[in-house]
């Protein structure tokens, strides 16, 4: 069933909302990488070898005109200056070598015997390289990171197989523009709250109006004390929007 224009402008809103985000944890990432951090130590080691050797030529001049003293004094000092700036490009270039042997030997040995398990040159290895194929376990995990586990699936009731079998029971959304698929998926997720076309954000206390978020519970059983019919009684909350997001 196509798009209505409405769904249409919420579907890009969302589509934006992911591009800013992806945006947001690649400056995330490489703010973080060694090899930023190692490109700076060598700058700031190359910058201090150069003055230092300028301030050598200097004491040279001062020798030469009869200022044999300052011309000392200053060929001492930036000697002292350059050779410790040498020293810290060699401590840079010995621990790098060591570091790339040690990390390529373990990262190799573990990215290749996960990449045999799928065909080389797949699509999510063409757009970034720290894409690798998925196992078992990485169904099971909840990262708690900027790390997602993406699994192709042959339709709806394939998709709500493997939300019963791996999910927590938390919470679940599916996308689509197919009322019928959205449907049977809300009908068949057996989760706390069941999302249809409306971000995961919202699965809190304070965004269904009951106040300050405390928590979320996927247990079925609150009931303390004397049970009647109503102790007995768990809640599914089920969720239809239109490609609503939460701000912030």
């Amino acid at each position: 069933m196509p798009l209505s224009e409405h769904e249409q402008r919420q579907l890009e809103q969302i589509e934006q909302a992911l591009y800013r985000e992806d945006r947001r944890l690649a400056r995330l990432v490489r703010s973080s990488d060694p090899r930023v951090h190692y490109k700076r130590r060598v700058a700031e080691a190359l910058v201090g070898l150069a003055l230092g050797s300028a301030m050598i030529a200097a004491g040279i001049v001062l020798a030469v005109i009869g200022l044999a003293v300052a011309g000392f004094v200053v060929l001492l000092l930036c000697g002292i200056w350059a050779l410790n700036s040498w020293r810290q490009m060699a401590t840079i270039a010995l621990g790098s070598a060591s570091r790339g042997a040690a990390g390529k030997s373990r990262s190799r040995g573990s990215r290749r015997s996960r990449r045999a398990k799928a065909p080389r040159g797949t699509l999510g290895e063409r757009i970034d390289e720290r894409v690798i194929p998925a196992t078992e376990q990485d169904w099971y995990t909840e990262y708690l990171d900027a790390i997602i586990a993406v699994r192709v699936v042959d339709g709806v009731d394939a998709a709500i197989a493997h939300i019963h079998k791996y999910g927590s029971q938390h919470t679940d959304c599916i996308v689509t523009g197919d009322a019928q698929a959205a449907e049977r998926f809300l009908a068949r997720v057996d989760s706390a709250i069941v999302l249809h076309n409306a971000s995961t954000q919202f699965a809190d206390g304070g965004e269904f109006g009951m106040g300050a978020e405390i928590g979320i519970s996927t247990d079925k059983f609150h009931a303390r004390g004397p049970v009647g019919v109503e102790q007995l009684t768990s809640y599914k909350y089920l969720v239809r929007g239109s490609g609503q997001i939460r701000p912030g």
